[in-house]
């Protein structure tokens, strides 16, 4: 079993959803930012801040970074472990963030234990991160978590947002959940030819990484306030009858 983290004084707020929420946006340090970075769970985990000061975004995409931009943080340090161009790129970063006062992209791995080390932030947010480490650390997950409590200063607050696997949400008896099982599979097997991840989805244990380590205290709290998702909305006729000329085997 995992001990608990030593890292009593900061606080987990934690959102495991079963699909990841659309990002409609408004413009705000560039263009990059127009269609990024507002949802809501990023509304719900903006209301549980106090005070940001300084924010690090562990594995920064456009869309948590553009969200964080709109913050009245302190500093702002985006990490990514890809340094040329896309979503996740420092260099994609920069641009969206070319705008902003104290912004600062640090490309890098959490494997390296001397990467950001002794840096601490009041802030600290892991946006389908755990899910997405193996990419860059396999099997990086619990060390990776390790890592970011480590990066919250005493009275800081740590936030996650995970994916939890479709398999443990999705009833394959149920015929929307079927076309969105089938559709996953199809992903995989494209992934799996392309010798890419196939997503950013927690590992299976992933809820119960975060639990266990967290003290006694710490779960009481989260619990308390953790994401409740709302039922997602079943796929349109139109775009289903289309997906089911694509997948031969959905009925």
């Amino acid at each position: 079993p995992r001990a608990t983290h030593s890292n009593h004084a900061i606080a987990v707020l934690f959102a495991i959803v079963a699909a990841v929420a659309s990002s409609v946006g408004v413009g705000h340090s560039s263009d990059v930012c127009k269609a990024r970075g507002d949802d809501a769970i990023f509304g719900w985990l903006e209301r549980g801040v106090v005070r940001w000061g300084d924010v690090l975004d562990a594995g920064a995409g456009t869309g948590s970074l553009c969200w964080l931009l709109k913050q009245p943080y302190k500093t702002l340090t985006g990490v990514t472990a890809e340094d040329d161009e896309g979503t996740f790129s420092a260099n994609g970063l920069r641009q969206a963030s070319a705008a902003a006062k104290n912004v600062s992209i640090a490309p890098g791995n959490w494997k390296d234990p001397t990467f950001l080390q002794g840096r601490q932030y009041d802030i600290v947010l892991a946006d389908y991160l755990l899910g997405a480490v193996d990419r860059h650390w396999p099997f990086g997950a619990d060390a990776c978590l390790d890592r970011l409590m480590d990066a919250v200063r005493p009275g800081g607050l740590l936030l996650i947002i995970g994916l939890e696997p479709y398999k443990f949400v999705l009833d394959r008896a149920n015929p929307q959940d079927a076309l969105v099982l089938d559709i996953e599979s199809v992903r995989d097997a494209a992934a799996a030819a392309a010798e890419e991840p196939a997503d950013a989805a927690l590992p299976d244990d992933g809820e119960d990484l975060i639990w266990e380590h967290l003290s006694e205290e710490q779960q009481k709290a989260a619990k308390a306030r953790q994401w409740k998702p709302p039922e997602y909305e079943p796929v349109d006729k139109d775009l289903e009858a289309w997906i089911k000329t694509q997948i031969p085997w959905h009925p």
